[in-house]
Order: structure tokens, then C-alpha cells, then sequence
């Protein structure tokens, strides 16, 4: 039986207080933003983080995620530099996303989580990558705490905490 992490009451605003599941997807989200902007690819490093955690499965739905969210999205999603303390309200919505899905619920929750930034279509080809994505890490025993309703994480989508964003779109 697979235990599933208790659900986040608070939303988590520092990177430390993640858990370590939770903080691999963050640091994988940002360094993908991060080498998409300096226009290389992340995929190596990504894929040597994930194959240690026993979850390289998840590389190339996490690539495809993320594609999708960067081609469609609606508005500017916060994603901060790979080495920020803090945790942006964007970057809290995507785990929730994910670990609505790997609770397997049929996502619901993950549907709300990405509307923040997707229009319906897009959220709808987003949902197979996302769900795929919580199927391989959830394989590798990497389970993400459920979290806060969307409209309950700080307001808007693009709320800022302390740091400047780096933007995904």
C-alpha cells in the first residue's frame, strides 16, 4: 500500500520547507525554464536527477508539461531562478496540479489548478503529460502533498512573493 503524504493546511512559501519529492519537481521546473531561456536543453540534467530518484520515466512527460504550459498559457507564470528560497504561488499551483493527479481522483483539482493559466483546450492536452507525469514519479516513489485550492494560494496567478520572477511564458 502506498502511503500518501498528508495534505499542505498552509501554503508553503520557502523552497527548504518542501518535501523532497516536491522539491525535485520545483528545481526540475526551474531548470527547465532556465535553460528554455538561455535557449538549451535541459534534458541531460533532468534526466540524471530523475534516473537517481528512480523516476526517469518522468523526464519526457515533464518536458512535455511544461511545453504545453509555455506554448499556451494565457498569462505570465511565475517560476523563479533554480537557487530562490522562495516558492511562487504558480510554482505551489503546478504541484498541486500533480499531485491531484497522482491521488487519482481523475484530477479534477488539477483541471482548476491549471485553468489559473491554460485556456480549456489546452488544459485538456495538458492533462495526459500531467498525468503521466505524477504516474512516473508516483512509480518512483516520489508522492507530492496535496495542496490548497487554486483561489486560496495568494490571490492571483501572478502574485509575486520576495523574489522577481523568472518568467515560463
Amino acid at each position: 500500500m502506498t502511503h500518501m503524504p498528508a495534505p499542505a493546511t498552509q501554503p508553503v512559501t520557502r523552497f527548504n520547507d518542501l518535501g523532497f519529492a516536491e522539491q525535485l519537481v520545483l528545481w526540475s521546473v526551474r531548470q527547465w525554464a532556465k535553460f528554455r531561456r538561455e535557449d538549451t536543453d535541459a534534458t541531460f540534467l533532468l534526466t540524471e536527477a530523475f534516473t537517481h530518484a528512480r523516476a526517469a520515466a518522468a523526464v519526457p512527460a515533464l518536458d512535455s508539461l511544461l511545453t504545453i504550459i509555455n506554448a499556451t498559457a494565457t498569462c505570465t507564470i511565475d517560476v523563479r531562478c533554480p537557487n530562490c528560497a522562495q516558492v511562487s504561488p504558480d510554482e505551489l499551483r503546478l504541484l498541486g496540479a500533480i499531485a491531484d493527479l497522482q491521488r487519482g481522483d481523475g484530477g479534477n483539482r488539477a483541471v482548476r489548478f491549471l485553468s489559473a493559466w491554460l485556456p480549456a483546450a489546452a488544459v485538456r492536452t495538458a492533462h495526459g503529460p500531467a498525468a503521466s507525469l505524477a504516474s512516473a514519479l508516483a512509480a518512483g516513489g516520489l508522492l507530492l502533498r496535496p495542496r490548497l485550492a487554486p483561489q486560496t494560494i495568494n490571490g492571483s496567478s501572478t502574485a509575486a512573493a520576495t523574489a522577481p520572477p523568472a518568467t515560463l511564458h
